[in-house]
């Protein structure tokens, strides 16, 4: 659930390729909220999730944070205003739609991430590579149940790890919607074999938390946004 893989530059993309050409149009639902605690930041994030996982949504503070560089684009010189930046990626298209409020200035746009992500480069079908979990011994409380933990690693870097809950009560399939985002970012076909099921708890290998479930609250949502812009 990182907001930055390799290409921090594909918000500021964002602005300058604009619109999409095509259907205007955008439309979603979200079936359930997670709310996770950040120890390094001592900040939360909610992140929301349709369609077992087809669509992920966020509008917390900490996404603003992340954007910053981009946001202070937006902002006087002599003034530091809030922004509040929403975005909702569609994990099957790899299209993302994104709001941004800086003061009185606000962005729309509905972007394809794949040529940003990847830099107009193919990505090698040649080399596939699978992120793979394994069960563990361990485990993580939440609430009164324990969520047993999986050690999560790509085949060809096994040391690479991190240990990773899952709640299965709460539909997230990675393995279908996940691979198209990764294989674009890694430029080589991506494949997962993990449980389904809402991320709980990420540790890595070395004993830091990167987060804790602290809350899943079932808020059935549908949601649209129009991007055409057209006078009369």
């Amino acid at each position: 659930m990182k907001y930055s893989l390799r290409y921090k530059g594909l918000f500021l993309g964002l602005f300058c390729f604009a619109i999409s050409a095509q259907a205007q149009t955008v439309e979603y639902h979200l079936d359930y909220t997670a709310t996770y605690f950040v120890p390094k930041s001592k900040d939360t994030v909610q992140i929301s999730v349709g369609d077992n996982g087809k669509y992920l949504y966020s509008n917390s503070k900490l996404v603003a944070k992340s954007l910053k560089r981009v946001t202070q684009r937006f902002q006087p010189k002599t003034q530091d205003e809030d922004s509040k930046v929403i975005l909702m990626l569609n994990m099957e298209t790899l299209f993302m739609l994104m709001q941004m409020k800086v003061g009185k200035n606000v962005v729309i746009g509905h972007v394809d991430l794949e040529p940003f992500m990847n830099r107009g480069k193919t990505v090698d079908s040649t080399k596939t590579q699978t992120l793979k979990a394994t069960k563990t011994d361990r485990s993580f409380r939440m609430g009164l149940a324990e969520v047993p933990l999986y050690a999560v690693a790509p085949d060809h870097k096994p040391d690479d790890i991190l240990y990773l809950g899952f709640d299965p009560g709460y539909p997230l399939d990675y393995n279908t919607f996940f691979p198209t985002m990764l294989s674009a970012a890694a430029g080589e076909v991506m494949e997962l074999d993990v449980p389904s099921g809402m991320l709980v708890y990420a540790e890595t290998k070395t004993g830091e938390v990167l987060l804790e479930l602290i809350n899943i609250e079932n808020n059935k949502r549908k949601a649209s946004a129009n991007l055409d812009l057209f006078a009369e």
